[in-house]
């Protein structure tokens, strides 16, 4: 969308190392997860173009509102 150039290295390797998918939110420092739970809407304000948010919306909210709640109570 910026005009930026991608390019396919097919040697490439990425890592991710956090991997709490594998056991508890809770052995991950609170400000690494503050920062995750920013990042989903950062990324969703940089990648998504505004008609596309638009049409989003409703099913967004269904499932983000919900979310706060959790992470409020949960995770303060």
């Amino acid at each position: 969308m910026l005009g930026w150039k991608a390019l396919y290295v097919p040697e490439a390797k990425g890592f991710h190392r956090r991997g709490w998918k594998k056991g508890s939110r809770g052995a991950i420092p609170l400000r690494i997860r503050r920062y995750s739970y920013i990042n989903r809407y950062k990324m969703m304000l940089k990648n998504d173009r505004l008609l596309e948010f638009l049409k989003q919306c409703i099913p967004l909210l269904m499932y983000e509102l919900p979310s706060l709640l959790y992470f409020l109570v949960r995770e303060p």
